[in-house]
């Protein structure tokens, strides 16, 4: 899914801004980005996570999305389903049961509901941490 070519920007020697249309596109997938900790969850100094609602059924094994974010210079991204009311990895890791306190972070921060992903970038800095949270969220979204 590229923006640009769904009428969803608008380029001007301003910049590039979001047409009502792309506000509307963005705001359907439940997208949600912060900086959190996420600490043993991810193996970089910075983290940085990315929200998209109810697209548990496009994740394998996170593999795809961690990948991305290492293209991009982070140093990877961790991917976390929501489903039965609990925060797992892709293979069904319990996360809630490893690290109760990351995951009510976690669950908080981001009103999760069921069938709903999270990408945790993580990097040295935090511009790459945001970069790769970004990719991995992007390589799922396309088609």
């Amino acid at each position: 899914m590229y923006l640009d070519s769904m009428d969803c920007t608008s380029a001007s020697r301003q910049g590039i801004a979001l047409s009502d249309y792309g506000t509307e596109t963005i705001g359907s997938l439940g997208l949600l980005a912060a900086k959190m900790d996420a600490g043993p969850l991810t193996v970089g100094k910075q983290d940085f996570c990315v929200k998209l609602s109810n697209l548990s059924g496009r994740i394998s094994h996170g593999l795809e999305q961690r990948d991305e974010a290492i293209k991009v210079g982070a140093m990877g991204a961790t991917t976390l389903v929501f489903f039965r009311d609990e925060l797992r990895l892709p293979d069904g890791f319990d996360v809630e049961g490893a690290e109760p306190d990351i995951s009510e972070g976690l669950k908080d921060e981001f009103k999760l509901m069921e069938e709903d992903v999270l990408f945790i970038g993580t990097a040295d800095t935090q511009e790459k941490a945001e970069d790769g949270a970004f990719a991995a969220a992007v390589w799922t979204l396309k088609d």
